[in-house]
C-alpha cells in the first residue's frame, strides 16, 4: 500500500500481581511497545521531506479490577513515556511554496480512567 510503512512490530506483556489478596480485585502492570519503520509521507517529486523516519512508542498501564471486590475499575496510564519527538503527517508542499509543514505525534501523556460496570 503507497503510504505505509514497510514494517510495524507491536509487543505488550502484561503481568497479574500475585500479592492482592482474595476479594480485593485485580490489580495488573502492562506494557505496550511499537516501532514503526520509515515511511513514505508525499511523493518525492514535491517535497525533499518526503520521508517520515522510523519512530518507537513504550506505553504503560497500570489498572486495578473489581477494586475492593466492587463493580469499579481504576487505571492510570503513561503513553510516549520515552518522549519521542515523530511526525504523523507531511503536507508536501516544500518544492512549491519553499516550506514545509509536518503534525507532529503525541507528546508524552499521564492520565487515569475510571469505570463503572453495570450488570445486567
Amino acid at each position: 500500500l503507497p503510504f505505509t510503512p514497510d514494517h510495524k512490530l507491536s509487543v505488550s506483556a502484561g503481568y497479574l500481581l500475585p500479592f492482592i489478596p482474595p476479594g480485593k480485585g485485580d490489580v495488573t502492570v502492562s506494557a505496550n511497545y511499537v516501532y514503526t519503520s520509515d515511511q513514505q509521507a508525499v511523493t518525492p517529486a514535491p517535497s525533499a521531506f518526503h520521508e517520515i523516519p522510523a519512530y518507537s512508542l513504550l506505553n504503560l498501564d497500570l489498572t486495578w479490577s473489581g477494586v475492593m471486590d466492587t463493580p469499579v475499575d481504576a487505571s492510570i496510564f503513561a503513553t510516549n513515556v520515552l518522549d519521542e519527538h515523530y511526525w504523523t503527517f507531511v503536507s508536501g508542499t516544500f518544492n512549491a511554496t519553499g516550506f514545509e509543514t509536518r503534525s507532529l505525534g503525541h507528546p508524552t501523556m499521564f492520565g487515569a480512567r475510571l469505570r463503572y460496570n453495570f450488570s445486567l
